[in-house]
């Protein structure tokens, strides 16, 4: 699963990032990377 979020700064710049998460075998989610 993965979700994409996109931020504006005050300065009218945008930043986007990607969250992902992995599914392990106990149905835990957990940050792979920010």
């Amino acid at each position: 699963m993965s979700a994409k979020v996109a931020v504006a700064s005050s300065d009218g710049k945008f930043i986007n990032q990607h969250f992902n998460k992995n599914e392990d075998q106990q149905g835990i989610f957990e940050f792979l990377e920010t």
